[in-house]
């Protein structure tokens, strides 16, 4: 019996430290088709950690923005990834495209309806809250505008609201000029999809200090949907991008490629649901 009692203390003191290992995000993927890419940008940056390497390598940032581009095999995937390196095919545009309800912005907003309708569960819980989640803009195809290095601005085929699965949100009342003017970071709204946004699919793209790795400056107001099992694995491995969680798990998907084609994956219709977790991926 008290050697019992032992065991069992030693295997309380231990489980956080078991569960802590089972936690342990891996080391980016490491791909035989960049090991010469990864050596010289190695030795250009020998300050970096080999896994810090392997993470810009495989997010291209070892090229010039928008060089070196591949084009996206699957953009109809919620998982689909899209920064200045990797963009939507030129043609694609998303057959599932749902118009916002008034209640939620004040023009024509559209989304996809996967997107929307996670977007209406999170609106209606975060209402019970006394809150209100309001959105600016949500699909569009931007034109050209910025220099390749601007933080704001995204070339064409190159933006997660091309895609139809971001929005951005505002507080309501009077327009203003730039969305930072609303100072959305300041917002309970802001602070209550920090902590609850992944329950229904949701990241924010581009958070505080990492424009070194997405290229585009902080954007509190910019979600984006990804799924329960993605938003909720990010969440609970602590990572603050989804830039790189891509590079970490999903990069060996075959889903790019150097030339552009064009979409050919069937549109499966949405069944109206409550959202739950899902295998996206």
């Amino acid at each position: 019996m008290k050697k019992s009692l032992i065991w069992l203390m030693a295997i309380l003191l231990l489980l956080p430290c078991l569960t802590a290992m089972a936690e342990t995000v891996p080391p980016p993927c490491e791909l035989p088709e960049n090991a010469a890419r990864y050596a010289t940008y190695a030795e250009a940056h020998a300050e970096m950690e080999w896994a810090e390497v392997l993470l810009h390598v495989n997010l291209r940032l070892d090229y010039p923005n928008y060089q070196g581009i591949l084009y996206a095999q699957r953009p109809d995937s919620f998982a689909v990834f899209v920064n200045k390196h990797y963009k939507l095919p030129k043609s694609y545009k998303p057959e599932d495209l749902v118009t916002v309800a008034g209640k939620y912005s004040s023009k024509t907003v559209q989304l996809r309806a996967v997107c929307y309708e996670a977007f209406l569960c999170m609106a209606e819980d975060a209402r019970a809250q006394g809150l209100d989640l309001y959105i600016s803009s949500g699909y569009r195809v931007n034109k050209k505008s910025g220099g390749a290095d601007s933080l704001w601005f995204a070339w064409p085929g190159h933006s997660e609201h091309q895609t139809g699965l971001a929005f951005d949100l505002r507080t309501r009342g009077p327009t203003k000029a730039h969305l930072g003017d609303y100072k959305y970071q300041n917002t309970r709204e802001y602070s209550w999809l920090c902590e609850n946004a992944h329950l229904y699919g949701f990241i924010n793209s581009y958070p505080t200090d990492s424009s070194g790795l997405t290229g585009f400056g902080f954007e509190p107001w910019h979600w984006r949907y990804v799924g329960v099992t993605i938003a909720t694995d990010m969440k609970n491995k602590g990572f603050a991008t989804y830039h790189e969680y891509w590079a970490t798990y999903l990069i060996l998907r075959a889903w790019y490629a150097e030339e552009e084609v064009a979409p050919s994956r069937p549109h499966r219709p949405l069944v109206r649901r409550r959202v739950q977790p899902e295998l996206l991926y």
